[in-house]
């Protein structure tokens, strides 16, 4: 005969199991979710990620993918703040769960209208407001020395189109500098798998159950 504090316990542990088990399935059960990502880029153009984003969570459908980015440095300020844009080229799979991303990135930046930013160095009338205007912008020392290269006080029209030539020249190498640190969140319906250790700690009070999802 079974005694009566046998069966308390055994009813006790039963409902733990019980409890511990709901609460697993419902932890299991597809929920909404996000997963985020950070990449960091340097210059302009279009570059493919190699190595795949991992998700936090798997996901039981295909995400939708937002981004956003915060400038790190600039070129100068005749150029507009960059305009971004992250994309999934290909989904990483395992079995029918979303579980990673491979991406791409681009990069866009171009001058600001007249009127909304600073003179550049062969728009002004002398060498020394020329120069002031390379001082502000922070432009690199070979660019500087085209300006010392001309003849102090106003500026001639010969003078003006080398220093134009100059800047179409290497205006390039200075986007190169152009950091900006992305952010993407991958949101969609996920799953989330739950060890069901615990469950039957006292066997000798209850049975052994199967693992969740398992016959």
């Amino acid at each position: 005969m079974t005694s009566i504090v046998g069966q308390i316990r055994a009813s006790r542990a039963a409902n733990e199991r019980w409890r511990m088990e709901k609460s697993a399935t419902a932890e299991n059960t597809a929920r909404l979710a996000s997963s985020v990502a950070t990449l960091r880029t340097f210059g302009v153009g279009s570059i493919i990620i190699a190595a795949p984003v991992t998700f936090e969570v798997a996901f039981t459908e295909e995400p939708s993918i937002t981004s956003g980015c915060s400038l790190i440095k600039a070129a100068n300020d005749i150029f507009q703040l960059p305009i971004t844009n992250v994309g999934v080229r290909q989904w990483v799979k395992t079995r029918s769960l979303y579980t990673g991303a491979l991406l791409y990135v681009s990069v866009w930046s171009a001058e600001l209208p007249e009127g909304l930013r600073p003179l550049k160095p062969y728009e002004c009338a002398t060498q020394s407001a020329a120069l002031a205007s390379a001082r502000a912008l922070g432009l690199p020392a070979p660019y500087v020395a085209e300006i010392l290269a001309c003849g102090p006080g106003p500026l001639s029209p010969t003078e003006k189109g080398i220093l134009e030539d100059a800047w179409n020249e290497q205006y390039p190498g200075w986007l190169k500098e152009i950091t900006v640190v992305h952010s993407i969140t991958f949101t969609g319906t996920a799953v989330k798998d739950v060890p069901t250790a615990g469950v039957d700690d006292d066997i000798t009070a209850t049975p052994r159950t199967t693992v969740l999802g398992t016959s």
